[in-house]
């Protein structure tokens, strides 16, 4: 009984562990924070955030519900949403440089300069109409909104409560007016859904990012799940238990090529692909000698965090193409979009993996040489289907992981012919090695986290976009924590509760509207691209870090993680008393 009862005791302390590692301390250290921030702020944020949890809760149900039914009413509904975003954007760069006050006001001329033309047509022709007057008080009021975004540009940057609140109602006036026109005059309605395309774009452009960049949240997890699945039940295995988890693990990650694995040239690719991959970073680790920082996992984790964003803003890069594809000609007729995108991503990540080897940080020198590999190949793959060359094999993660395995496991029969691989004394070398068997069997998998969300809602395909988004929301708020003087406090956190709301009204539009412009770019499937390309990456720069600590003897636990789960076994056993003699 007493054995039984022990058991039961260790495993509930693992899951506790995991759970706290994994999803907890996650999302208390990447919340959103409005503690210190001035009243309005504080008020505007909760605001925001209450209408993002309503939007994306719409956008999961409204397939079963059937809201799209009646498109005039869903447009509608959306628009209302996109006119307290605009707002939101003028609001958060009332705080910051003049630049950013400027660049606001030129997102809501976009709606408010037709609706000007429109109403001066209308009053230049109506006579003394009824007309006329809505014509003059309309005028009067976008005239004064655009006014007042001026004079808030002239004058300081401010966080007073009146100031915010009148730039977000002239932020939003422009599409509001669009809106209000065409319900009322439906004479009116062609030139105003020219003018409400117009803002979509431009606000396209803010939104879509965020969006696609939630296909980085998949490999953060798979990268903790894995991690913490090893680490929480690391100080209670036997020798003979490492020894049989490791066979047992990466015997299923050598296997996982053969459940639906590729076939041939697909698996011939992949391999050469990690190869390459591996072999950049190894070399890369090489030149950089002795590194500054420490390539463990959650080290990885956290500083994808902060370039998710990044890395899903050159993806979509694209996007700035836009203009001259839309223009008559033949400039970039038949050219694939996405070609433009790797290609950017492919330069900015190599500059960053050279200018890592330069400052001695590891962690970017490791993750960066897969994502370069990804996007050549890419595009690649893109350019030759178009030109009619063939369709080139996709890169596979099942192989990728039975060949980081095999990399593991030769790692580890030279460190046991130098004596240094004992599951007694080398727990640490163990662990490593039980971790990259474990990335081998959960990153194919990882997309299906949202698997039971999407079967809830009838298989929505917002579903696996909107989990992501979600789990940025919830723990990707960490640069809000700071502040400079060209991005304050204030405005980080209304620019974040802005641009999650953007990006789940458009998610919302793509579910409700398929033929509006956020369903016709298809978001869902930027969202898997962001997540094949960076997915492939982090894979294999967290198993080089891991073997670059094994060949170091570093334990793969960050020091700050042992301290925090001591503190917390520390209060649990004084919470507990005594034990009793």
């Amino acid at each position: 009984m007493g054995r039984a009862r022990t058991t039961i005791t260790a495993v509930s302390l693992v899951v506790r562990r995991f759970g706290r590692e994994v999803f907890a301390d996650q999302v208390r250290e990447g919340r959103l924070r409005t503690a210190g921030m001035p009243p309005t702020v504080r008020r505007m944020a909760r605001l925001g955030m209450g209408l993002f949890w309503v939007v994306a809760g719409l956008a999961l149900i409204a397939p079963v519900l059937g809201l799209g039914r009646d498109k005039e009413l869903a447009s509608g509904f959306v628009d209302l949403l996109l006119v307290v975003c605009l707002g939101f954007l003028n609001i958060c760069v009332q705080p910051m440089r003049r630049g950013w006050r400027v660049g606001a006001l030129v997102l809501s001329a976009t709606s408010m300069i037709p609706q000007m033309i429109l109403l001066g047509i209308m009053v230049g022709t109506g006579g003394t109409s009824f007309i006329t007057v809505l014509g003059l008080v309309g005028l009067a009021v976008l005239g004064g909104s655009l006014m007042l975004l001026i004079v808030f540009i002239i004058m300081d940057r401010g966080l007073q409560g009146w100031r915010l609140w009148l730039a977000g109602a002239a932020g939003g006036v422009g599409h509001l007016t669009a809106l209000v026109i065409a319900w009322g005059f439906p004479f009116a309605r062609s030139v105003n859904e020219l003018s409400v395309m117009i803002t979509d774009v431009a606000l396209l452009y803010v939104a879509i990012p965020l969006a696609a960049a939630a296909g980085v949240s998949y490999a953060q997890v798979a990268t903790n799940v894995a991690t913490w699945a090893v680490l929480s039940v690391r100080d209670l295995l036997t020798p003979a238990a490492w020894v049989a988890s490791a066979v047992v693990v990466c015997g299923a990650g050598l296997a996982m090529p053969l459940l639906r694995g590729p076939a041939l040239p697909g698996a011939v690719m992949t391999v050469v692909h990690t190869l390459v991959s591996v072999a950049l970073a190894a070399a890369g680790m090489r030149a950089v000698h002795r590194p500054v920082d420490v390539p463990r996992p959650t080290a990885v984790t956290a500083d994808l965090a902060s370039k998710g964003l990044l890395f899903a803003g050159l993806l979509c890069s694209w996007l700035l193409l836009l203009p001259v594809v839309a223009l008559p000609g033949e400039l970039l007729k038949g050219v694939p979009l996405s070609v433009f995108g790797d290609g950017v991503t492919a330069v900015v990540t190599i500059v960053l993996w050279a200018r890592g080897i330069r400052r001695r940080q590891s962690i970017i020198v490791v993750m960066a040489p897969g994502i370069f590999c990804t996007c050549v190949y890419s595009m690649v793959l893109a350019i030759a289907r178009r030109t009619g060359l063939g369709a080139l094999p996709a890169l596979s993660a099942r192989v990728t992981g039975a060949v980081l395995v095999v990399l593991a496991l030769c790692q580890a029969l030279a460190w046991a012919r130098r004596g240094g691989f004992s599951p007694d004394r080398d727990r640490g070398r163990w662990a490593i090695l039980t971790m990259i068997g474990l990335e081998a069997v959960i990153f194919p998998w990882r997309e299906s986290l949202a698997e039971p969300l999407e079967a809830a809602v009838q298989g929505s395909a917002a579903a696996v976009m909107l989990a992501g988004l979600v789990w940025r929301v919830l723990t990707e708020a960490e640069y809000t924590h700071g502040s400079s003087p060209g991005f304050p406090a204030p405005a980080r956190v209304l620019f974040f509760v802005g641009q999650a709301l953007l990006a789940a009204v458009f998610v919302l539009q793509s579910v409700m509207l398929p033929h509006a412009m956020s369903g016709v770019i298809n978001l869902q499937q930027w969202t898997s691209v962001v997540d094949s390309v960076v997915g492939h990456g982090v894979q294999i720069g967290v198993a080089v870090g891991l073997l670059m600590l094994g060949r170091w003897r570093v334990d793969p636990m960050d020091p700050a993680d042992a301290v925090e789960e001591m503190r917390i076994e520390a209060r649990r056993l004084s919470r507990r008393g005594p034990a009793a003699p």
